[in-house]
């Protein structure tokens, strides 16, 4: 039952993560996305450029479980993280991030996909155009609405059921998923007046940011009209409207929509593998919100309590790009490192405790980055941290001694849960007082050998610290004092329970009586012996003896 000495980082979302080599003391373990059945034999985890559709609730979960438990977060930013990842307003924002995205009013991001349904989608294609949509729909955050506007030989009339939706409608989400799912492929492609049908009904949709996303196979037998496509992509842009595309497996129409209807090259998307595209479509998302969110300038890294930049840092690591970020201060996160430039002033990084673990969180990621060279070499900057943030994870092995209590670190169960200690004595019931956290009476405690069976029915060893003689505890009973006190007669050591014996008491003799007798004796001779000389009760005549 005993977890390995070496220590266990996980980098999810940071391909760079592999270049950490195990050795020593650290096991490194990564993948693109999270992997969650790898988080109970974790230390830490690094996550970094991860789209909150990759991770969703039920990772964040998992996560809240981890930290909370004993376990260390540290959240790195990229195009897929912060705002471009949709945190804002989510689950991994609210319960775990120190740092968050900033409050803003009104809303954001506004969608139109126009969805390609046309008879050369027959099969898996249309399976994967569908899949698309429904991750897009999946990574809605607070202020961003989409639609679907599905198309052949010509445009629908009207948006798929119901219409416009935002981000926490579950009734609105599941009929357009249900709505996308009933679609069968029919008829001809005409991408231009797609196009154009999605950016009025784009138009309509009050938003600082509106985009019109094509998602195709493309027509490689009939290459759209590129007159056509310039007249899109011309109104489209007297609207402010920006246009992206994914294409599948069709170059010439990829060329065709980048030269005449998008306003740069990388808004059109060429996806090879039709198992990719969801991703690609979840990853392009980061960059097409705001662009505000990314300061794309270098700056000086300064301790939070100090106006000294950090040596460290600034000396070999200027990042060239941060996220916008705040401190989650109302949650209990502080800064630990500032960013400074004539421009800007923002958190770097911030720390956050839940329940027994912590989560650190950076405003910026190894993706932000010019080149991988650069990327590669600023991660590396972070070994150092990472490695002590992974060894002072508590997983559970540990308990500490707070006063008359026993606290033991063990897998969180939303604050209702409870653990039973094993030991030498009786077992013993702790209660979990916040999560991940147990508590219950050290005097009950074994000096040793105390095992913990958690409520799945595992059984781990404890390592209790070393206590001091418990007359230096502060509390309880010296009980090798007593036993000396009794060995040297001053008294009898009582037994558990026992009530001292009561002794009868001793009666003293009662001598007013006797004083008052004497004292009425002592005055009778006095008043006799006080008569005249010669005079007597019994004379004769009552006279005296002379005359």
């Amino acid at each position: 039952g005993l977890r390995p000495e070496r220590r266990v980082v996980l980098f999810w979302g940071v391909p760079e993560g592999a270049g950490f080599a195990s050795g020593g003391d650290l096991v490194v373990r990564s993948s693109r996305a999270p992997d969650l059945a790898a988080l109970a034999g974790a230390d830490a985890v690094v996550m970094g450029n991860t789209p909150w559709s990759d991770l969703g609730t039920t990772g964040a979960r998992a996560l809240e479980t981890f930290v909370s438990s004993g376990g260390r977060l540290l959240l790195l930013g990229g195009a897929d993280a912060y705002a471009g990842g949709g945190w804002a307003g989510t689950r991994l924002e609210a319960r775990l991030s120190p740092l968050r995205v900033p409050r803003r009013e009104g809303t954001g991001l506004a969608l139109v996909f126009a969805l390609d349904r046309s008879g050369s989608t027959q099969g898996p294609r249309l399976a994967y155009l569908k899949d698309a949509a429904r991750r897009a729909l999946q990574g809605l955050v607070p202020g961003e609405r989409m639609a679907v506007l599905p198309f052949s030989s010509k445009p629908a009339k009207s948006l798929l059921n119901p219409g416009i939706l935002g981000w926490g409608e579950p009734e609105s989400a599941a009929a357009l998923l249900a709505a996308v799912d009933a679609l069968t492929p029919q008829g001809s492609t005409d991408l231009p007046a797609a196009i154009l049908a999605a950016g009025r009904f784009a138009q309509g949709i009050e938003a600082r940011t509106r985009r019109v996303i094509l998602l195709t196979d493309g027509d490689p037998e009939h290459p759209p009209d590129a007159a056509a496509l310039a007249k899109a992509g011309a109104w489209l842009r007297e609207r402010e409207i920006h246009f992206g595309a994914f294409v599948v497996a069709d170059a010439e129409t990829v060329a065709r929509l980048a030269r005449h209807v998008a306003a740069a090259d990388v808004d059109v998307i060429a996806v090879d593998e039709l198992n990719r595209l969801p991703d690609h479509l979840v990853h392009a998302l980061g960059s097409m919100r705001d662009k505000d969110s990314v300061l794309a300038r270098p700056a000086r890294l300064f301790a939070a309590t100090g106006d000294e930049p950090l040596p460290a840092l600034s000396g070999t690591w200027l990042p060239s790009a941060l996220h916008a970020t705040e401190v989650a201060t109302d949650r209990g996160a502080r800064v630990l490192t500032r960013a400074s430039s004539p421009a800007y002033d923002v958190p770097f990084a911030a720390l956050r405790e839940v329940g027994a673990g912590q989560v650190i969180a950076v405003a910026w990621g190894p993706t932000l980055e010019p080149n991988r060279a650069a990327r590669s070499a600023a991660l590396a900057q972070l070994r150092p941290w990472i490695e002590q943030l992974a060894s002072s994870a508590d997983r559970g092995l540990r308990a500490d001694f707070d006063g008359a209590s026993l606290v033991v670190r063990w897998v969180a169960a939303a604050g209702s849960g409870r653990i039973v200690a094993e030991g030498d004595l009786k077992p013993l019931v702790l209660i979990e007082t916040a999560p991940g956290i147990f508590r219950g009476p050290a005097l009950a405690a074994a000096e040793g050998g105390l095992r913990v069976r958690g409520p799945d029915g595992a059984v781990r060893p404890l390592e209790l610290p070393a206590r001091p003689p418990a007359e230096q505890r502060g509390s309880g009973v010296d009980e090798s004092a007593l036993r000396a006190i009794a060995a040297a007669g001053g008294g009898r050591r009582l037994a558990a329970g026992e009530k001292p014996p009561r002794r009868a008491p001793i009666r003293g003799i009662p001598l007013a009586a006797w004083f008052l007798l004497a004292a009425c004796t002592l005055l009778v001779l006095d008043r006799f012996w006080a008569k005249p000389d010669g005079l007597t009760a019994d004379s004769p005549n009552g006279g005296s003896p002379g005359r």
